[in-house]
């Protein structure tokens, strides 16, 4: 987060007290036709309401990846969907049969330190 590339928030929930999870994607950029060129890694960051940004877990793919849905559990996680190894606007890989797009399911602890999420990371 803060960087000079692309910071889209596509989600929100609560998480832990007094805060919110945003969940999204950085470190992609888009150019003025609205095309993302080049691949980003999906987030879940923590908010507090005075807009003091905690913990960011970070997802990561050899490819694109965005963290799209965010749920509170009973037990004060968080859980997520998203997706990693994902195409941008003209790879030209949209095809389901090429194993592209993966989905992910996965949980975060407000109250652990952050850490990558899965995916493929390095």
């Amino acid at each position: 987060m803060g960087s000079a590339e692309d910071e889209w928030v596509e989600t929100i929930a609560p998480c832990g007290l007094e805060q919110a999870c945003l969940g999204g994607v950085f470190g992609s950029r888009s150019v003025d036709t609205g095309s993302v060129v080049s691949f980003g890694d999906g987030f879940i960051t923590a908010i507090d309401a005075t807009g003091e940004l905690g913990p960011t877990w970070s997802l990561t793919s050899d490819r694109h990846a965005t963290v799209h849905h965010l749920a509170p559990a009973p037990s004060g996680d968080v859980l997520f969907f998203a997706t990693t190894d994902g195409p941008i606007t003209h790879t030209g890989d949209r095809d389901p049969s090429l194993n592209f797009d993966e989905g992910r399911l996965g949980r975060v602890r407000p109250d652990l330190p952050p850490s990558v999420l899965g995916g493929n990371s390095p």
